[in-house]
């Protein structure tokens, strides 16, 4: 890989998703503070799989015409901040 600033940028992807994976222990303990029962949670979250799974399709259906591919992942980090800003707002 060639491009330096592609190399910095999956560096970047790769961090980011070690910390968020390593938030996935601490799911049960927010769950409890739901007061939630197993079947409404597992629900959302497979409601939210799919939702992602068929997202991520349609965007590597865009991704492929891109020539510059860190503009879409620089769009994946914006689209990753506004959701952690969400997530650590509320």
């Amino acid at each position: 890989m060639p491009n330096r600033s592609l190399k910095i940028l999956f560096l970047a992807n790769g961090i980011f998703s070690f910390a968020g994976s390593m938030l996935g222990p601490l799911f049960a303990v927010f769950v409890e503070r739901l007061d939630k029962n197993v079947l409404s949670v597992s629900l959302t979250w497979a409601a939210f799989m799919f939702s992602a799974s068929i997202f991520t399709y349609l965007i590597s259906l865009v991704g492929d015409r891109v020539k510059e591919k860190e503009y879409l992942l620089m769009a994946g980090f914006l689209v990753r901040a506004a959701g952690w800003g969400r997530v650590n707002h509320d």
